[in-house]
């Protein structure tokens, strides 16, 4: 099976060789589970495709496309992934997969789901190495968050005959604009339920939603989080935080 991996980047190399190193440890192991990823990148810099050769290799694909609107750019990585992949996997440039997930994920692939997301995030900040843990509700409006969405190549194809996943020009509320296509083209929508999160997303100074806007949410144990990463991950995410403390002093 033929997962497609797309991820838009746009600075935070540190950030992003956290996000890197946690997908190449993730794509071994998938692959030993019979599943290959391929990762396939949307650039605005480039520096930004230099730091993905740099710090993981060539990636399957890769399209320029103007960071602003974002949607447009989500719009363009899609597009050069169609029609070559049995599934389609959303991980940002600022995310990290802990191994926990693994078997969710194969259990989905090896049933056929048609989309399915995760219904709990960790947020952390290296530079206060502060952590919070959040998660969808019944009021919530997404069903899912972004990070971490899988929806099959049949599921995509629905969407598109109606319009494009994106039809608006957006920075923000991406994840929600685009899951209502899904449901309007009536695709089937499925969380995993999980006990605790397996997806960790990473504050720093660049990001649409900056760590202050979830650090009301569930305090969470910074190093333990951390020490659930894989050991490239590991090292990247402390490799950030002394960074940040350097500049800081």
């Amino acid at each position: 099976m033929k997962v497609g991996v797309w991820m838009p980047l746009y600075g935070r190399p540190l950030v992003l060789r956290a996000a890197l190193e946690s997908f190449k440890a993730m794509r071994i192991r998938w692959r030993n589970m019979g599943i290959e990823l391929e990762l396939c990148v949307g650039w605005s810099l480039p520096d930004d495709l230099t730091q993905v050769v740099n710090h993981y290799g060539y990636p399957y694909a890769s399209v320029f496309a103007e960071n602003d609107p974002l949607s447009y750019k989500q719009e363009a990585i899609l597009n050069i992934m169609r029609g070559r992949f049995d599934y389609y996997l959303q991980i940002g440039s600022d995310d990290v997969f802990i191994e926990e997930a693994d078997i969710y994920y194969e259990e989905a692939l090896t049933r056929g789901v048609q989309y399915v997301g995760c219904r709990s995030v960790y947020f952390i900040e290296p530079s206060s190495q502060r952590a919070v843990s959040t998660a969808m509700t019944h009021t919530s409006v997404n069903s899912v968050f972004g990070a971490g969405r899988l929806w099959s190549a049949e599921a995509m194809d629905k969407v598109l005959e109606n319009g494009p996943i994106w039809p608006k020009a957006m920075n923000n509320q991406l994840d929600l604009l685009s899951e209502k296509q899904f449901k309007a083209a009536g695709v089937w929508m499925e969380t995993f339920e999980e006990e605790r999160p397996f997806i960790v997303d990473i504050k720093s100074e660049t990001n649409i939603w900056k760590f202050k806007k979830y650090q009301n949410e569930r305090a969470e144990d910074y190093k333990e989080i951390v020490g659930r990463m894989d050991k490239g991950a590991r090292a990247a995410v402390n490799l950030l935080h002394e960074v940040s403390a350097g500049a800081n002093t």
